[in-house]
């Protein structure tokens, strides 16, 4: 039971972790959602219209 527990775990567990590149943002309101480019996939982060979009994050 405790090896089928510990594969069931490692199955579930995600891939590490990788770092998505700023491509672009756009203000809405008093948000400012930045764009990144992970592996061809766009991904987005909100912060606050003062702050600076990060040059990269991780996802």
């Amino acid at each position: 039971m405790k090896k089928l527990l510990l594969i069931l775990v490692l199955v579930a567990t995600p891939a590490l972790a990788g770092t998505a590149f700023f491509k672009y943002e756009r203000t809405s309101g008093m948000n400012k959602l930045c764009f990144y480019d992970y592996l061809g996939s766009e991904v987005a982060i909100t912060i606050k219209v003062t702050q600076l979009c990060p040059l990269t994050i991780q996802v």
